[in-house]
């Protein structure tokens, strides 16, 4: 009788053997699924870290060069001083959350960064101040802000007494709820800028 099952047994597979090996690849396959939209989800928003990084560097680079201020010079008289300042608060690329929802935005080569607007995007405004632009598409829209109050909205944990603030925000999966990163800075007792130790973000796989 012993023989009669082994041999049986040595033909194939029984049913419940069979579904726990489906049931084991199936939630093998989802932790693969699961995996790889994690890692694509970590590397979309490494751009919104790494630029909102290389804003904060810009914004403190600008203010330690000398801005010139101009001034009506009288006969005999004191001409234009140079001061250390921040650059004013740069426009949104792009204008509008929606062009960054669930797609990339790709950006007007000279236009939405370094296109010339006086007093919005010149020598001591905006992202021209800043010597900032991107070329690629962009999953993300940012913001540059002089000031302690973000553009974009305040994310929980964002530290107070802001000098500067850079931000972005994006709707990676287009459910209308968006991600937020602000990173920034603030003067020192020496007036010399010193960046916020961290980045503070809100729903960031959004």
């Amino acid at each position: 009788m012993k023989s009669f099952l082994r041999k049986k047994r040595a033909g194939g597979f029984t049913l419940i053997e069979l579904m726990i090996v489906v049931a084991i690849v199936a939630i093998l396959a989802l932790l693969a699924i699961f995996g790889v939209s994690k890692f694509l989800a970590t590397s979309k928003t490494a751009e919104a870290t790494n630029t909102i990084g290389q804003v904060n560097k810009l914004s403190m680079q600008a203010y330690e060069r000398e801005m010139a201020t101009p001034q009506l010079q009288t006969a005999g008289g004191p001409g234009g001083s140079n001061i250390h300042a921040f650059c004013g608060t740069s426009n949104a690329v792009p204008a509008n959350a929606a062009d960054v929802k669930n797609k990339k935005y790709t950006p007007n080569p000279g236009g939405d960064y370094l296109a010339l607007v006086a007093g919005t995007n010149d020598n001591v405004t905006g992202w021209r101040c800043l010597k900032h632009e991107m070329g690629e598409p962009q999953y993300y829209r940012y913001q540059y802000t002089k000031g302690a109050a973000p553009t974009m909205g305040s994310p929980a944990g964002l530290p107070g007494g802001a000098s500067w603030l850079a931000e972005a925000e994006g709707d990676l999966d287009g459910d209308g709820t968006l991600s937020r990163f602000v990173t920034g800075g603030g003067l020192s007792a020496q007036n010399t800028p010193v960046p916020f130790t961290q980045i503070v973000q809100e729903n960031p796989e959004e």
